[in-house]
């Protein structure tokens, strides 16, 4: 009788997912359920956009700060965490405006001081993955 215990438990233990397999089915869910055809919804692209606008801070005294639009491309890990940020158009206003290069600096820390983004929606990560974010001091709530 003990003989066929040991047995059954033998048994129902081969039959158990063993930790590496379950973290490896895991890691599979995220990209198999990414779906290109979802895109990303005004509101999760407004929900992006004021996570890093709220680490935003404007160059205070800065001539024309209203003008101070900065555009980025960034690139996010599928855990939310930035690995680019980099200044999206404007190379040559950028070399030639003190306030606006003042302004894009900030804008690329925000970036990086906000890192990681939460809350994303894991099957459009090719959606988000892969970003122009604009940075207009106009869309700033005081």
């Amino acid at each position: 009788m003990l003989k066929s215990v040991k047995d059954t438990a033998k048994a129902e233990e081969s039959k158990k997912p063993t930790e590496s397999t379950h973290a490896k089915s895991q890691s599979r869910t995220t990209s198999q359920n990414y779906d290109a055809s979802l895109p990303l919804s005004m509101s999760e692209k407004d929900a992006i956009r004021n996570q890093f606008q709220k680490c935003w801070d404007v160059p205070a005294g800065a001539r024309d700060a209203y003008n101070l639009v900065v555009t980025l491309h960034i690139e996010v890990n599928e855990d939310g965490s930035v690995t680019k940020a980099e200044l999206a158009h404007d190379e040559s206003r950028y070399a030639s405006d003190s306030f606006f290069r003042a302004a894009a600096d900030s804008a690329i820390r925000a970036v990086q001081r906000c890192s990681p983004l939460k809350d994303l929606p894991a099957d459009k990560y090719g959606n988000w993955r892969d970003m122009e974010l604009t940075f207009d001091p106009k869309d700033m709530l005081y």
